[in-house]
């Protein structure tokens, strides 16, 4: 490395050179091209190890927002069943479906506990479970 041109030190004489030591101070040198080179591949690396730290600190912020996401939506949870006094389990039911009315009802235990209107793709199933009425025989023509 080539220091760049000093200037000549002063003329100050001894008496008036007071405290006077070693420090270290930023002065600033001239690149050699071997140096230059150096420098931008140290660059390059150190942008690209730059850019994986901000993969993974997106990554790990993402984490970070799933898991209070989560944490809040149990917290929701708990809190509606502790105000209600009530919470919502699934459990196996048996489903019934009451073409007459129209409503699929869900019971527990032989009891009913929720019912809802029948999607129309399940009111057509009707038709398709129904069995097709007999025809009456056809007399057939005297020959």
């Amino acid at each position: 490395m080539a220091r760049r041109k000093a200037t000549p030190p002063s003329s100050a004489t001894p008496s008036t050179r007071t405290n006077e030591r070693l420090v270290m101070h930023a002065v600033e040198f001239e690149l050699t091209p071997d140096e230059i080179a150096a420098r931008a591949r140290d660059a390059a690396d150190t942008q690209h190890e730059m850019n994986e730290c901000e993969a993974r600190f997106v990554e790990t912020k993402q984490n970070h927002k799933n898991h209070v996401g989560a944490l809040e939506g149990r917290t929701r949870d708990l809190l509606r069943a502790i105000r209600r006094g009530t919470e919502q389990r699934v459990v196996e039911c048996s489903e019934r479906k009451d073409y007459r009315r129209s409503i699929v009802e869900y019971l527990l235990d032989g009891e009913v506990v929720d019912e809802r209107a029948m999607e129309p793709s399940e009111r057509q199933a009707e038709l398709v479970a129904m069995p097709m009425p007999e025809q009456p025989a056809q007399p057939q023509a005297a020959p």
